[in-house]
């Protein structure tokens, strides 16, 4: 997962060859990883972008609940 401000690597993760599809657990994993590296103070209002395979109800429901944290507003476009 990147920023696309500064273009860096904010997290990703190295599977086994013999690991099935991606799971909404696989997601979500990495992406409070990614959020966790970006500064508290531009983690108030982020854009979230995914493509179809991140558009499923448990990453919804995360990024619902993030947006429900006082003083935070979380924006997100998947698909």
């Amino acid at each position: 997962m990147t920023c696309d401000n500064t273009a860096e690597l904010l997290a990703i993760t190295l599977r086994p060859g013999n690991a099935g599809a991606n799971t909404a657990a696989d997601h979500l994993d990495v992406l409070a990883q990614a959020v966790a590296q970006v500064p508290a103070k531009h983690r108030r209002h982020p854009l979230i972008r995914g493509d179809s395979a991140a558009a499923t109800h448990a990453v919804l429901d995360w990024l619902h609940e993030q947006d429900s944290k006082r003083g935070r507003r979380v924006e997100y476009s998947l698909g």
